[in-house]
């Protein structure tokens, strides 16, 4: 078990909270995938604390269409959503040690519908027209993570055209190369730029709008726009 008595009771307090069910989609497979049954363990004792959650679980190779739909391309991967409703929130790898947090608060932002983000943000938010597609980049032992993983899941919550992803970057070392990641958390930006850092919302979202200007000129044609509190990948 994952969860110990008090690790329950606090969830079920918490989640009596919930006005709207919580949908959770781990996509698995039985090859290669470290942690797949750990997470599914791990979702099902979560899943017991509330009847306002829902919990599927699908193979990555087997219903390919279900993974199209949702655009995941590895395993493990969770997607929390509305019954009926995608708001392109994922977690490519288990949302264990500090990442835990973040996934509570993701439950308790789709099923409360409280986001907490500010005016100013929602009227930035309303003036961008293009699409963007983030990936977070953590480890389980990043205590500045949890915060970056939440707020690009806030971001694609409230933003039609916007989708935001963790990735635990020990599970995916394939992206963690290829975006030459060695210091978390690292915000990749529709694959074309990136800034490192918990930040405070506003910045956060300020250079997510500047990531998706200007033309790419970084190594390896990935822009770097800046850095904060990070934490080196080991």
């Amino acid at each position: 078990m994952f969860l110990q008595a008090k690790d329950i009771q606090y969830l079920k307090n918490e989640f009596s909270k919930l006005k709207k069910d919580v949908y959770m989609t781990l996509f698995t497979t039985e090859l290669g995938c470290q942690y797949c049954k750990d997470e599914e363990v791990l979702l099902n004792e979560v899943l017991q604390t509330s009847d306002k959650l829902h919990l599927e679980v699908k193979n990555i190779n087997i219903d390919k269409e279900d993974a199209a739909r949702y655009q995941i391309t590895g395993a493990p991967t969770l997607v929390l959503r509305e019954k009926d409703k995608d708001f392109g929130i994922t977690f490519m790898g288990i949302p264990a040690g500090h990442e835990f947090s973040a996934f509570l608060a993701d439950i308790m932002m789709i099923g409360t519908e409280e986001h907490g983000l500010s005016q100013d943000t929602l009227m930035k938010l309303a003036s961008v027209p293009k699409a963007a597609d983030l990936l977070v980049f953590v480890t389980p032992s990043c205590p500045y993570c949890p915060s970056a993983v939440h707020m690009g899941h806030k971001l694609a919550y409230v933003k039609e055209n916007w989708r935001s992803a963790m990735v635990e970057a020990m599970e995916f070392p394939d992206l963690s190369q290829r975006f030459e990641v060695q210091a978390v958390p690292r915000i990749v930006i529709n694959q074309d730029a990136y800034f490192e850092g918990a930040m405070p919302e506003t910045m956060f979202v300020d250079l997510i709008i500047k990531g998706l200007q200007g033309v790419t000129t970084g190594p390896n044609g990935v822009r770097k726009l800046g850095m904060s509190a990070r934490r080196p990948v080991v």
